[in-house]
């Protein structure tokens, strides 16, 4: 569990009173900066689970007028200030744009390629986005990593319920359906000067890091390597927390990158175009 504290300057204020809140299904974490809500009564995998309150803060924080939504790798420089809040709209909604990507396409792309999600769910939602909107026109591209709400609104929190809507649809990856929701709802959306690495606000910290179960890995294959262990069989994430990250493999997912090509391209190889022939997989 990261600690958003833990490189702030010393003596370090905020003029707003805070609250740092923890949503999670794995009681045995403890810390000395967040409060544990347990979120583990839902019949849902974990991955999408830890995306509801993300989505929905509205359901989840009544108490608080304002929510800051902080990925779990995330390490503030400064603490969040009354300044933060000021907009220039009718209610307070802020991200960051991204640095590298402007449009889903873009993002299924590199999505694919990493093997965090499979080509054919992938590509589903594109050809639903695509019917709506052209793909290069939702953009820019939003990272999810920090998200400023006034979540109680209810513009804010009618974009959520979409969002909402789409990543149990579709991916767990959340960045590729967050701007299409923003499009979909009309829902007014103001960037962070600069981007995440360069922020005020937050230390540029990496999204691979050596103590985290990475957003890829093959909970199945990584199961049918250690098949000898009963801990692996029963928690094949806690069994890699624990023992599997110190033998140097990845147990990454398997990329489909050459069947998104073939569904891009339109070709038949693929096995969206002909599927009986689905020749993609077995050439890569």
């Amino acid at each position: 569990l990261g600690n958003p504290l833990a490189e702030l300057p010393p003596g370090s204020t905020s003029d707003l009173e805070l609250s740092y809140v923890c949503f999670t299904d794995n009681r045995r974490l403890r810390s000395d900066v967040w409060e544990m809500r347990y979120i583990d009564q839902l019949p849902l995998p974990p991955e999408k689970l830890s995306r509801r309150p993300k989505a929905l803060p509205h359901e989840y924080l009544q108490d608080w007028e304002f929510s800051l939504y902080l990925d779990n790798i995330t390490v503030f420089k400064r603490l969040p200030q009354a300044s933060d809040l000021a907009t220039s709209g009718a209610y307070l909604f802020k991200a960051f744009k991204h640095a590298t990507r402007s449009n889903p396409l873009q993002e299924a792309e590199a999505i694919v390629q990493l093997g965090y999600e499979s080509a054919d769910r992938i590509c589903s939602q594109l050809d639903l986005y695509a019917r709506q909107f052209p793909l290069e026109s939702i953009s820019p591209l939003t990272t999810c990593t920090v998200l400023l709400r006034q979540h109680r609104h209810p513009a804010v929190a009618a974009f959520g319920s979409i969002w909402w809507e789409q990543i149990l649809n579709f991916g767990k990856r959340d960045q590729m359906s967050f701007d299409f929701a923003l499009r979909w709802t009309r829902t007014r959306l103001e960037h962070f000067p600069g981007l995440k690495h360069d922020s005020d606000l937050i230390q540029n910290t990496a999204n691979i890091q050596t103590n985290r179960v990475h957003a890829n890995f093959d909970a199945v294959r990584y199961a049918w390597v250690h098949a000898g262990d009963a801990a692996a069989q029963a928690d094949p994430r806690q069994h890699y927390l624990d023992h599997g990250r110190l033998s140097g493999q990845t147990y990454a997912a398997r990329s489909e990158l050459l069947e998104f090509l073939c569904h891009r391209n339109g070709s038949s190889l693929g096995s969206r175009i002909a599927p009986r022939r689905g020749m993609a997989a077995a050439l890569q």
